[in-house]
C-alpha cells in the first residue's frame, strides 16, 4: 500500500525501493532480544553471538598464571646492565606485543629479540634492553604478553619489578 501510494505522488523505483527496504529493516528491528541466555552444559552465559564463550578461569588458575609468567633478569656488562624476559619452559613470549617495561619515574623501555619464528609471531633467544648503569635501581612494572606451551592463546602479564645494580 504504501508503495502505491509513493508510486501515486511521483517516486521513483530507486527511492520506493530505498523505502521499502527502511520499511522491512523496521519491521524486524523489534524481533533482537540482548538478554543472556545461561548455557547449561558449561555454565557461560551466552549473549546469541556466533562468537565461541570465553572459558571461565578459577582463581588457582590466575595464581599459577602470575607464577609462570615471565620474569626479569639483570647482567652486568661493562659501563651497562642487559634486563633480559625469561619466560618459563615450554613458553614463547609474544613479538607482536613485545614485552615493556614501565618505570615508576614515567620512562618506558621496550624490550626487544634479535630473531622472531617464522610466523613472526614469538621471538626466539633472549628478548632485552640495555640500560646505563646510572639508571639503577630498576623499579616499575614489566608488561608481557607469552604463550604457554601447547596453547593458541596468549597470555598478558603484568609484574612489579625491583632490580638493584648486578655486580661485574
Amino acid at each position: 500500500m504504501l508503495l502505491e501510494y509513493l508510486a501515486r505522488v511521483g517516486m521513483t523505483a530507486r527511492v520506493m525501493a530505498g523505502v521499502g527496504t527502511m520499511a522491512m529493516l523496521a519491521a524486524c528491528a523489534g524481533d533482537q532480544t540482548s538478554e543472556q541466555v545461561p548455557d547449561t552444559t558449561s555454565g557461560i552465559a551466552s549473549t546469541g553471538s556466533s562468537l565461541p564463550a570465553l572459558p571461565q578461569v578459577s582463581q588457582a588458575e590466575l595464581e599459577t598464571d602470575r607464577q609462570l609468567a615471565p620474569d626479569l633478569r639483570a647482567e652486568a656488562r661493562g659501563d651497562s646492565v642487559r634486563l633480559i624476559v625469561t619466560a618459563s619452559a615450554g613458553a614463547q613470549i609474544n613479538a607482536l606485543l613485545p614485552p615493556v617495561l614501565e618505570l615508576t619515574g614515567g620512562n618506558r623501555y621496550t624490550l626487544s629479540g634479535t630473531a622472531v619464528t617464522v610466523d613472526s609471531a614469538y621471538f626466539v633467544g633472549d628478548v632485552s634492553v640495555t640500560l646505563a648503569r646510572d639508571a639503577f635501581p630498576v623499579v616499575g612494572t614489566l608488561r608481557t604478553s607469552y604463550c604457554r606451551a601447547n596453547e593458541r592463546l596468549c597470555r598478558n602479564a603484568e609484574r612489579a619489578v625491583s632490580v638493584a645494580l648486578p655486580t661485574p
